[in-house]
């Protein structure tokens, strides 16, 4: 239950507390509208993409809260976008294990197999770097700042169909890396994960430990 209410609410609380006073988007409507226009502004980026306000005109502390709500997505075995949330969550008791010195990650009072984890990260990371590539990218191809150029991609790799209105005005050798972002974002993390699991294999020895320096 937290899993599905924790994304909305706090993706709700802070786009209308970043929005509010801005009158580009929430801060011309009434106080009732502001509230409504928050919450769809936070839940609609976990992959619907019906814009309840002008992203072009909202902040980047918005524009970076709605990409990672875009890129968390929705739930695992949904036909939502991102890297889904359940993935989200796997990192995050993983790192709250780590940080209490326990041995395993555990939640819920059970434990969560090493072969998860090693997964959960691995589509993680592999999501996060297109994305960072891709964006560097249309930065160097078009003249975009930052928060423009992220918000395109994580869009377009969590399918999630927002913009903040400068897709249309984007080159044909950028408009083909968000197209390119938009498939490996459809069946790239579901077809990793896939293939992650099928080619998991029991190795008949194990080589010898080596513990490098971290940090």
């Amino acid at each position: 239950m937290s899993e599905r209410l924790g994304p909305p609410v706090a993706g709700t609380a802070a786009l209308t507390a970043l929005e509010w006073g801005n009158e580009q988007t929430l801060g011309r409507l009434s106080r009732t509208d502001r509230l409504l226009g928050g919450f769809v502004a936070g839940v609609m980026p976990r992959t619907a993409g019906f814009n309840a306000i002008d992203y072009a005109g909202a902040g980047d502390p918005s524009l970076l809260v709605t990409d990672m709500l875009m890129f968390a997505g929705g739930g695992s075995g949904s036909t939502a976008g991102g890297i889904k949330v359940t993935t989200v969550a796997v990192l995050a008791v993983v790192v709250w294990s780590e940080l209490r010195g326990d041995r395993d990650p555990t939640a819920f009072r059970r434990r969560i197999p090493r072969g998860v984890v090693r997964q959960a990260f691995t589509v993680a990371v592999l999501s996060i770097t297109v994305i960072v590539a891709a964006t560097l990218a249309l930065m160097l191809l078009e003249d975009l700042r930052l928060s423009l150029a992220l918000f395109e991609c994580v869009s377009a790799f969590a399918t999630v169909g927002l913009s903040a209105g400068v897709t249309p005005t984007l080159g044909i050798p950028s408009q083909v890396i968000l197209m390119a972002l938009m498939l490996m974002g459809r069946v790239g993390p579901i077809t990793l994960f896939v293939a992650l699991v099928l080619r998991e294999r029991k190795l008949l020895y194990r080589r010898p430990a080596e513990t490098p320096l971290v940090g």
